[in-house]
């Protein structure tokens, strides 16, 4: 186990002490036993994602397979950014998360994590870092490159041929694919921003990941315009909440409503729902 490994994985396990959702959803180098995964890049061919699209449609009772792609596409994205986000703010590592270096690890058939095969195409901030750099890993010289280098392979190499080959098979629409992320990345940060060690590096990359000029020095990011902040009234002061711009189409499901970060949620149902989790949270 090299410097980097050894780090990663230590501050990851500090993470997920205090937030057992992050377990199973990141491996470095690594596939343990019994572990079931598929190569990312076999889930391009449409002989082989058509099949997990089939078997999600049997499993939820529907014959829409764009509502199938929806829940696929949001379990392969959580799969892949949750644990290489919280790597981010945690180590400030970018991993390469392109599809020719990870594995999606299944769950039952379906996507809960990713093994990241080499470490060494890895990124290094080393302000979060610590001081002690393994040899032969970038050095990125701010948060922005830094973010940059993730885009690169787990956004532009990874998820966007994975929507591409989505669309292809089931023609769901890419401002659905892209809000699905948006909600992703904004669970994340918002869990992120409730555990104290992190909440300053979690604010800091969402304004970057979300920022009005992307990752990207090309302009506008796709995520963007995914999410926006919306005020509702409320006694003694308003509240905000983070609202997708555009469905993602889960209320079809048989035994779904609208979601809670949903566009077509009534304000006052999108309150009451917020404060029913609050309430369930401190029981």
């Amino acid at each position: 186990m090299n410097l980097l490994q050894q780090q990663l994985e230590a501050r990851l396990a500090t993470v997920q002490a205090a937030a057992p959702v992050l377990e199973g959803r990141l491996l470095l180098a690594d596939l343990p036993p019994q572990t079931q995964a598929v190569p990312t890049a076999d889930l391009l061919d449409p002989t082989r994602l058509r099949p997990m699209l089939e078997m999600t449609a049997a499993h939820f009772h529907v014959t829409d397979l764009r509502v199938a792609a929806t829940v696929v596409n949001r379990a392969y994205s959580a799969a892949t950014l949750i644990g290489t986000l919280v790597a981010l703010a945690v180590g400030g590592v970018a991993l390469d998360a392109s599809l020719s270096n990870t594995q999606l690890v299944l769950r039952d058939g379906f996507p809960h994590g990713l093994l990241i095969q080499r470490l060494e195409s890895a990124t290094i901030y080393q302000p979060r870092f610590g001081p002690a750099l393994p040899p032969g890993v970038a050095h990125a010289p701010d948060l922005a490159a830094l973010h940059r280098a993730f885009y690169a392979t787990a956004i532009d190499q990874h998820l966007a041929p994975h929507m591409a080959a989505l669309r292809q098979v089931a023609r769901l629409g890419s401002a659905v694919m892209w809000g699905n992320v948006g909600t992703i990345c904004n669970g994340v940060y918002q869990a992120m921003q409730r555990f104290p060690p992190l909440a300053q590096a979690a604010h800091e990359d969402r304004g970057l990941i979300f920022g009005p000029t992307g990752p990207s020095l090309a302009g506008p990011g796709p995520l963007a315009r995914t999410m926006r902040s919306v005020s509702v009234e409320a006694p003694g002061h308003p509240e905000q909440f983070a609202v997708r711009t555009t469905c993602c189409v889960l209320y079809k499901l048989p035994t779904r409503s609208y979601c809670l970060d949903c566009p077509k949620l009534a304000p006052e149902e999108r309150m009451a729902r917020q404060h029913q989790l609050d309430a369930a949270a401190h029981e």
